[in-house]
């Protein structure tokens, strides 16, 4: 290019094309061309728009009063709500837990995650430590988690605290999704899952809420 005079964008614009091609091969002479002008033939791909948030709430079948429990309910969540991330491949900049006690009264808490996610690891142990510091064990009959701030994987802001075991999850996370989505969200359940006294059934993407003889009496999915 600079053995021809060129030396900017500007110059290969107003550049005379037969030179390029002499020089450079019609082929790509024409395309550099066209670039450097703002012409590209190429249509413009739609895209779906990025939702504002993704979350998921499950209206218990008896209150909860305990971290313990409270605890198992907020991971099944947050699996639903990594797994629609990864499915959109996006990511969440903030977490919201919001809960309903047996008054009705709703009560939410959230706050920023130092890097962009959409591990279910990292929203289940950001929503559980905001439960912590809010939640005084009034016995709650609705639990919720939402996440925020949402982007594409185009530009995002990288820790610098991720290591091989983050890569590690996050990997398996993803071959779970795969398995999952191949075969059923039964396919694959953690153990904390398979307590015969827990409260949520993981189950295709929604939650299973049963009394105490085992008989399913409703059923809740929210995705914003």
């Amino acid at each position: 290019m600079e053995g021809i005079g060129i030396h900017t964008i500007g110059d290969l614009a107003r550049a005379d094309l037969n030179i390029l091609k002499a020089h450079l091969g019609d082929k790509y002479a024409v395309l550099i061309h066209q670039y450097a002008n703002g012409i590209d033939p190429d249509p413009v791909a739609e895209r779906n728009p990025v939702n504002k948030g993704y979350g998921n709430s499950i209206t218990l079948s008896q209150d909860v009063s305990d971290y313990e429990t409270a605890s198992q309910v907020i991971l099944s969540l947050a699996e639903t709500v990594g797994a629609r991330l990864r499915a959109d491949h996006v990511l969440c900049n903030s977490v919201c837990v919001e809960l309903k006690d047996w008054q009705f009264r709703v009560q939410t808490h959230q706050a920023p995650l130092p890097f962009a996610t959409d591990s279910t690891s990292v929203i289940y142990e950001k929503a559980r430590s905001l439960l912590k510091e809010f939640w005084d064990l009034t016995p709650v009959r609705l639990i919720g988690v939402r996440t925020g701030k949402i982007a594409d994987h185009t530009y995002v802001q990288m820790s610098l605290f991720d290591d091989d075991q983050a890569e590690k999850r996050k990997n398996l996370e993803k071959a779970v999704d795969s398995i999952r989505s191949k075969y059923g969200t039964d396919s694959i359940k953690r153990a904390s899952f398979l307590k015969k006294d827990a409260i949520v059934d993981h189950a295709a993407g929604k939650h299973k809420h049963l009394n105490p003889r085992g008989k399913e009496i409703f059923e809740d999915n929210e995705d914003k």
